[in-house]
């Protein structure tokens, strides 16, 4: 139940932030091109926001065995942390997207495509 919460929570918000550089960007784009664009920046961005929840939510489990907070040994420790934990999403994490979130993408992508013109 948490893993499909935390795929709908990213998803959510990498939503507008895709609408919003896809309309940025694809105005003057043919429709071929605009909807490469939106898929691209569509999985790009739900990737890259669901990826950096699932490394805050790693990184607040590993938070009690850390170094004091604003040290150079924390910083270490955090940027580590959440690059093992982006890590571990795109290799694990990322297959659970494909039987359905796939489909949705090429749906999403259509649709944002459609609207920017």
């Amino acid at each position: 139940m948490q893993v499909a919460f935390l795929f709908a929570v990213g998803s959510a918000i990498a939503w507008p932030l895709a609408a919003i550089a896809i309309r940025l960007t694809a105005r003057s784009l043919p429709p071929g091109a605009a909807y490469a664009l939106a898929f691209l920046v569509l999985a790009t961005t739900t990737i890259g926001v669901t990826s950096g929840f699932y490394a805050l939510w790693y990184r607040d489990y590993y938070a009690d065995w850390h170094a004091t907070v604003f040290t150079t040994e924390w910083a270490f420790q955090f940027a580590f942390t959440v690059g093992g934990a982006v890590y571990q999403f795109l290799v694990l994490g990322l297959p659970m997207y494909m039987p359905v979130g796939f489909a949705g993408l090429f749906a999403a992508s259509f649709l944002l495509a459609r609207t920017t013109r």
